[in-house]
């Protein structure tokens, strides 16, 4: 593994939705993202349901994250 690459606390991923972890969890990665691309930017979605195949919006993307969770999968 690069040295470069960021290594993220994943341990919220498999938290009770809605708990304060996950909430806590998908803000920490949201603000990740926010840092490295711009809002009109559409990303590969990380949710249980797109499994990082569908472009969003970042917007997008967060609200996936909250209403169906971070796919337990996801590791960049």
């Amino acid at each position: 593994m690069s040295h470069d690459l960021v290594q993220m606390d994943r341990s919220w991923i498999n938290s009770r939705m809605f708990s304060r972890e996950h909430v806590d969890g998908v803000n920490e990665f949201m603000s990740f993202v926010s840092e490295r691309f711009s809002d009109d930017e559409e990303l590969l979605c990380p949710c249980r349901r797109c499994l990082n195949r569908i472009r969003r919006l970042k917007g997008q993307i967060e609200d996936h994250l909250y209403i169906h969770g971070m796919a337990s999968t996801y590791s960049r």
